[in-house]
């Protein structure tokens, strides 16, 4: 004992071992707090039996000193923590699926893209049921993620656009979003590795067998013998426009002006961009008949994707009567796509010109598939290549 207060208190002096009055104010605290839990050990050890003492000393044992307190400085208060944050909600994996749909159309994504989102949310879901799980939180684990994927029966092409969609799914349960998870497990899924396939166009031989297989073509359905025609006018306008098959079926007679030259889209600074058409082939889409004058081949009546569907089917009969061999995976209108493509670059268009023809927001896009077909690449490519030989 070291002398009394004005109170006449007991004083009890001891060094703290320290230059900084930070560490000094934390330690007169801790030992204030050690004596404070003392002295109410004592008094109630009066009071209690040995077990009551028991289960007391348990509980003083949970409340040791964790050190958040803060000391702003001489003469200043000492600052609890503040206390833990509320527990996350544990919601379902349904809800969680449901509030980021309704999330997608509150946002107006496009039909195709929450389509695709709704084409994973519903394998979570199929996957999480038959695995026994309800809750988010279950799914938390990089390793859960990883049994996610390996059931899916997608090709690596289709599957690394669906682990960026999953990612998004997660992101918006996570952290950045509603906070129903502590962080997003989907972060932990690599990419897979895509072999592209080579582009490959459809040969003149072979657009002449499809023209063949027109005149031949079935004149059953609804459009009667206007089937061939059709069949007829969508091959050449798709060999020599470049338009994708959703593109074609649904284009507009508006986009065609006088002078056959057939307007693709408008560029970002709102530049239209026109590709011209030969002249026979702009006076067999004028002369189409068509059960919406608005359109060369649509009605307008239901849903775009089931006009592709139609023309895809339509096509692979039309694959049939002309006998042509598949390629690589298969025979698609795509590959009428790609022959524009690569016959544009064999006679001697610029990878950048062919992007603006195509719509490829990215001239990387056009790299990947069109590249190796590149003339002038290939000669200066030969040339290097002989130089090798002196």
């Amino acid at each position: 004992m070291d002398g009394t207060d004005k109170d006449n208190r007991p004083i009890k002096r001891r060094s703290m071992d320290t230059r900084s009055w930070k560490d000094a104010e934390r330690k007169l605290f801790e030992l204030e707090n050690e004596d404070f839990h003392q002295k109410q050990y004592e008094k109630l050890s009066e009071l209690l039996d040995k077990r009551e003492v028991e289960a007391y000393q348990k509980l003083i044992d949970s409340f040791q000193p964790t050190h958040q307190y803060q000391v702003i400085g001489p003469g200043s208060t000492i600052t609890a923590a503040a206390p833990p944050s509320k527990p996350k909600e544990d919601v379902t994996i349904d809800y969680a699926i449901e509030r980021f749909m309704k999330d997608c159309a509150a946002r107006k994504l496009h039909r195709e893209t929450q389509k695709k989102f709704r084409q994973l949310t519903d394998k979570l879901s199929e996957f999480s049921k038959r695995k026994g799980f309800n809750k988010l939180s279950e799914l938390n684990y990089p390793d859960i993620m990883a049994a996610f994927r390996e059931s899916w029966p997608w090709s690596a092409r289709t599957a690394n656009p669906m682990v960026e969609r999953l990612r998004q799914f997660f992101d918006f349960c996570g952290p950045n979003g509603r906070r129903w998870i502590d962080h997003n497990p989907a972060l932990a899924l690599k990419l897979a590795k895509v072999n592209d396939s080579p582009t490959l166009p459809y040969t003149p031989e072979e657009i002449e067998k499809m023209l063949w297989g027109c005149e031949i073509y079935s004149t059953a359905g609804k459009y009667r013998s206007n089937n061939r025609k059709r069949m007829r006018a969508m091959v050449l306008l798709q060999r020599w426009s470049g338009l994708s098959i959703m593109d074609a079926a649904t284009l507009e007679r508006s986009r065609l002006n006088d002078e056959n030259q057939l307007m693709l889209y408008r560029a970002k600074t709102g530049e239209p961009v026109f590709v011209e058409l030969p002249p026979d082939v702009a006076a067999e889409l004028g002369a189409l008949e068509s059960p919406n004058p608005k359109y060369f081949f649509w009605s307008g009546e239901g849903r775009k994707e089931s006009a592709v569907k139609v023309w895809d089917e339509s096509y692979t009969t039309l694959f049939r009567i002309a006998g042509i061999e598949k390629k690589g995976n298969n025979n698609t209108s795509h590959r009428m796509r790609d022959t524009f493509a690569i016959e544009f670059l064999n006679a001697g268009g610029e990878l950048h010109e062919l992007q603006m023809l195509l719509g490829h927001s990215s001239i990387r896009t056009t790299e990947r598939h069109y590249a190796p077909w590149v003339k002038s690449r290939q000669k200066r490519l030969s040339e290097a290549v002989r130089r090798t030989w002196a």
